[in-house]
């Protein structure tokens, strides 16, 4: 052939409608024929794709190209063949590939005996293999790969984002392990598609078999759903689903589920006929700072979420709000409502049903810092409780506060303040918690003014390879005693705990209908021993005096008499390694603990473990205690561990422990074992619960859910750029495993 012997760095135009460039070792042009012929380390690149090959011939009059030996066709989106021949027309957007093997951008391989690129975006391989898995035939897979898909026919759709197939198996080790006519699934960059998702099934020893089987169902790409059918031998279906819509301006899903039971009685207990239960949330935004959102649950009985694995919350809060933040200030409005699913409620506890809390509004207004560094603070609360039957309440609360901080020449800290709050209550039908003879209806009020001085002196000494810091601390509060009538009822601060956490807080009532009052002074101390590669030691102890006794707190609640217990706290971290905190409060009269607290964290890989201890003492009459579950002294612990055996297989295992039972006091106990690689996910969980009340009873759940990874349209791993266009190493798929 005559012709003309090139460079590597010589070029050749060789397509008037989409402009391409050769490269090659050598390049012979036959004017006559219209020919190229490419030798050796051949590139043609005809935007977006391109084409390795050893040799490569280019008739220019039938707009073919005929590439030979180690040829890699490189796609636009990531996707790469591999073959020894090939032929491409039409600007490299259609052709024939013989015995070919490919890569998606995933990684997932590929082969067949041939292929046809029908068009730019729509290519058929006949005889073809497909598997997301690693070849690891020394490892053990047998043929190579843990799972595989053989087909007579596969399609692969660029423009609708999918791979199907025609006359399917799907091969586990080699082995056939099941045949489908037709079955397909997203390209590894597809938007989100409408399908099926992985399907757990199992056992729950109180409802029988269990499957759960998701379909996804894509409306738009910002709108979705997910409808769940749950089979159960023992109660019927359950039917769940949950939705998700993106907007401009915010966020919402809901999600809920519904079933009718084959069995409403269980042990003399009855059943709703209809049983479920909604939950739903959002968030959006407005002009000028301000967001309004919702959250809402609502269930249909006490025992729905448990029974059927759903949640095991207590009670369940609905909210709306409005919201503005900026800089310092706040401002807030909000509506509530709740569902107590306690079943052991106090019959005799005051305020036992719900309310519903609308409006209730906060605002907080800050001033910049003014003369000598002082600020003005306002604080706004507003309260609108609603029973049907029981006692109603609105209550306005505003508090105005002058706060001056002052640091003196050798680093001690002062900060002075002044506040004065006043409360309005307008109340119906509150009845005296000491004396369930009297109530209270009408308009009433108080005016709490108050002082606050809090010094304390950092100290940092350095002791070379490591730092010790102390800073004793003290809080001294002046206010007028009493305050706490019981015509002013008690909806927010029914609970009141002293703790490390808030043992130097002015008040440790965590709303406003109970305060703290009379002189009063918090001390103690806290500081740490900082080390470089030795771990953190942090501690902290503390106490409280008052003056005022009058209010007469839950006993074990760390204000029995004017001096309160002590509290502290000592904790050792070691960010690699290990974390403990060991919290205490200890009786102020013979420093006996009313309560203990160890939570401890080790992470040593491969494995990995939490364990918590908590010892309290509660006090089973209090006035302010609605449930009592929670009236009673309680020590438990609970736990859970995690082993990392390797890069694939994870072993977890979880266990509470109710010390304070007299006989058998386990909770629960939990072990799962995972298996995750690049194509394969398998949880497994094994659950013993031994809660009973009311319809729950003592239960054992098994469930199992295998994913097929590589199958869907996650990740979506962009299309390379030009630079990183090289070829891939070829998959090692063995052709023996093809379809003949």
């Amino acid at each position: 052939m005559a012709g003309s012997i090139s460079t590597l760095a010589d070029e050749a135009k060789i397509s008037k409608s989409e402009p391409a460039l050769i490269k090659a070792d050598e390049m012979h042009y036959d004017a006559e024929a219209h020919t190229v012929l490419a030798i050796g380390n051949v590139e043609v690149e005809q935007q977006p794709r391109l084409v390795f090959a050893d040799r490569m011939l280019y008739e220019q009059d039938k707009n073919l190209v005929t590439a030979m030996g180690n040829v890699i066709l490189v796609e636009p989106d990531g996707k790469v063949f591999f073959s020894d021949y090939a032929e491409f027309k039409d600007d490299l957007k259609s052709g024939t590939i013989e015995a070919l093997k490919g890569r998606f951008p995933n990684n997932a391989a590929l082969a067949a005996n041939g292929a046809v690129k029908e068009s730019e975006t729509i290519t058929k391989l006949y005889n073809a293999v497909f598997s997301p898995c690693n070849c690891d035939k020394e490892n053990g897979f047998g043929t190579g790969y843990l799972w595989q898909v053989r087909a007579a026919d596969m399609k692969i759709d660029d423009d609708a984002q999918k791979v199907s197939y025609h006359d399917a198996w799907f091969d586990i080790f080699g082995q056939p392990a099941g045949y489908t006519p037709y079955f397909s699934h997203p390209t590894p960059n597809a938007d989100e598609e409408s399908g099926l998702l992985s399907p757990t099934f199992g056992s729950i020893s109180t409802l029988g078999a269990v499957a759960r089987i998701p379909y996804f169902i894509a409306f738009k790409d910002n709108y979705d759903a997910t409808i769940t059918p749950i089979i159960t031998t023992e109660e019927g279906p359950v039917l769940a689903a949950e939705m998700r819509h993106v907007l401009d301006n915010g966020f919402y899903q809901f999600n809920g589920s519904v079933t009718e039971p084959t069995d409403r009685t269980t042990d003399g207990i009855t059943v709703p006929a209809t049983r479920g239960n909604i939950a739903g949330f959002g968030v959006f935004n407005l002009e000028n700072n301000w967001d309004w959102g919702f959250a809402g649950e609502w269930a249909s009985d006490d025992t729905y979420l448990q029974r059927y694995e759903f949640g095991s919350q207590d009670r369940l809060t609905s909210r709306i709000y409005l919201e503005k933040l900026q800089d310092r200030d706040f401002v807030q409005v909000e509506g509530l409502s709740f569902q107590d699913l306690v079943v052991n409620t106090n019959p005799d506890a005051i305020n036992t049903q719900s309310p519903i809390v609308l409006p209730s509004a906060q605002a907080h207004f800050e001033s910049d810092p003014g003369f000598a560094g002082s600020r003005f603070v306002w604080d706004s609360s507003t309260a609108n409780i609603y029973r049907s039957d029981g006692d109603k309440s609105s209550r306005l609360t505003t508090t105005g506060m002058w706060h001056i901080p002052y640091i003196t020449d050798n680093g001690q800290l002062l900060d002075f303040s002044t506040h004065l709050r006043g409360d309005a209550y307008a109340v119906g039908d509150n009845v005296n918690p000491s004396d369930t003879t009297q109530d209270f209806s009408g308009v009433t009020g108080r005016a709490i003014p108050e002082a606050e001085a809090d010094w304390s002196y950092p100290l940092i000494n350095d002791l070379g390879v490591s730092r010790f810091f102390l800073e004793p601390v003290t809080n001294f509060i002046i206010s007028p005693n009493g305050g706490n009538s019981f015509k002013i009822p008690n909806e927010d601060s029914q609970e009141v705990d002293l703790s490390d956490l808030n043992i130097f807080d002015p008040n440790r009532f965590s709303g406003y209908d109970r305060v703290e009052s009379g002189p009063r002074v918090n001390y103690g101390f806290k500081g740490g021993l900082y080390g470089q590669d030795r771990g953190n030691v942090t501690f902290l102890f503390g106490q409280n005096y008052r003056t005022d006794t009058s209010y007469k707190y839950p006993e074990f609640s760390g204000f029995d008499n004017n001096f309160s217990d002590y509290v502290g706290r000592i904790a050792y971290t070691d960010e690699k390694y290990l974390d403990i905190t060991y919290r205490f409060r200890l009786a102020e009269d013979n420093f006996t603990f009313n309560r203990n607290e160890v939570r401890t964290s080790v992470n040593i890989k491969p494995v990995s473990f939490d364990v918590t201890y908590v010892s309290v003492k509660r006090d089973p009459t209090a006035e302010d205690f609605i449930s009592t579950t929670v009236n009673k002294d309680g020590e438990e612990i609970f736990s859970n561990v995690r082993w990392n055996i390797n890069d694939q297989w994870s072993l977890t295992g979880t266990t509470r422990l109710d010390l304070a039972q007299d006989e058998q006091g386990w909770i629960s106990n939990g072990l799962g074992l995972i298996f995750k690689n690049e194509c394969l996910m398998v949880n497994s969980i094994l659950n013993k619960n031994y809660t009973s009340f009311e319809d729950i009873r003592p239960s054992t759940t098994f469930l199992v859910r295998v994913t097929l990874l590589g199958l869907d349209g996650t990740g979506k791993p962009p299309a390379p750029a030009k630079s990183e266009m090289l070829p891939p190493e070829r998959p090692e798929l063995m052709l023996e495993s093809l379809p003949q």
